[in-house]
């Protein structure tokens, strides 16, 4: 994929609007690994989404358990 890639960028969208309704407040950061490599190589193996540096695994198109892993992030962030 390149990052004109536009299912890419929808995707980008869907996840952080999923997130947005778990977490309005949040900050959220989307990480281009071809426009910000150094960030990718520092964290070395970089998931599709990650909530306080937990990976989630749930797919954003089965939006239940996405959120729940989401919430479940949130809530070890202690």
């Amino acid at each position: 994929m390149t990052p004109s890639c536009p299912f890419c960028i929808y995707f980008s969208e869907k996840i952080k609007e999923s997130i947005r309704e778990v977490a309005p407040n949040i900050p959220i950061r989307v990480i281009n690994m071809f426009e910000e490599y150094e960030e990718v190589k520092k964290r070395e193996q970089v998931p599709y989404c990650a909530v306080n540096g937990k990976p989630i695994t749930a797919s954003f198109i089965d939006k239940e358990n996405f959120q729940k892993e989401v919430r479940k992030a949130l809530e070890n962030s202690d």
